[in-house]
């Protein structure tokens, strides 16, 4: 198993999220407004999926966990990341602005192939920070490509230990 972890506020900005199941492909979120209010949010599976940048996986269970939701998944294929986000990173790193051309396995991690001021280089990120970066526990990445404005990760179960 793969886990998946979204902060709460990012459900619904704004308010609370006092609790998250999963029920035949829908997931259920509990909410309370800043004035006080609840409410309940439904979304699909499959596009809570999507929106953890997940490309396929059989989600299997939801859970609140530590100010996140934990999404439990099963056979998943590939994460992704924008090469946007990845390019905000390392700006706000070191303040150089790189631009991927091309990502190998590296040790360990990835060796990103980069333009850096319109000369060729290499930016290295260690498999765990890229999975942090993801939000993913209980992977490690044995592939990554770069596409369609997107770096693409190949993930094999780890040995899985639940995130606190």
């Amino acid at each position: 198993m793969i886990e998946v972890y979204r902060p709460t506020r990012e459900i619904v900005p704004g308010a609370r999220v006092t609790g998250a199941r999963l029920v035949d492909g829908r997931i259920y979120y509990d909410i309370i407004l800043d004035d006080g209010r609840k409410f309940g949010h439904e979304r699909d599976a499959e596009d809570a999926v999507r929106d953890l940048r997940i490309t396929s996986a059989t989600l299997t269970s939801v859970e609140l966990r530590g100010g996140n939701v934990a999404y439990t998944m099963a056979k998943v294929e590939q994460a992704y990341t924008l090469v946007g986000l990845l390019q905000q990173e390392w700006l706000s790193r070191d303040g150089r602005l790189r631009t991927p051309t091309g990502v190998r396995l590296s040790g360990d991690g990835l060796d990103y192939e980069v333009l850096d001021g319109g000369r060729p280089g290499v930016m290295h990120e260690t498999e765990i920070r890229t999975l942090s970066a993801l939000g993913i526990f209980g992977a490690r990445i044995v592939g990554a490509e770069l596409k369609d404005g997107n770096v693409y990760f190949t993930l094999a179960e780890s040995n899985f230990t639940r995130r606190g």
